[in-house]
């Protein structure tokens, strides 16, 4: 992503100007273009991750990205879980 930032520093420097659409800021800056940035989307690459996402429990996939506590990682948010602090026990 370095890179393209780079590209159009140095383009802005050679022309005097550049043009740039609102797609490509978006996807220089959001790969998934799920409208979170790359620095807090915790899955750049899957626009249906990101912090405070719909997130299934028990599905092995942590869509909210983490935004609901969960200490032991089982994908389960403590306030549902078992025992929050023992991976191998959770609700099903």
């Amino acid at each position: 992503m370095r890179t393209i930032a780079l590209f159009f520093f140095l383009a802005t420097l050679g022309s005097g100007c550049a043009y740039v659409s609102t797609d490509e800021f978006d996807e220089a800056w959001d790969n998934d273009v799920d409208a979170w940035p790359i620095g807090e989307d915790c899955d750049d690459a899957n626009p249906d991750v990101y912090p405070g996402a719909p997130d299934i429990p028990g599905d092995g996939c942590d869509s909210d990205c983490g935004f609901r506590p969960d200490a032991d990682g089982d994908d389960w948010p403590d306030y549902s879980d078992c025992a929050p602090n023992d991976a191998s026990i959770y609700p099903w």
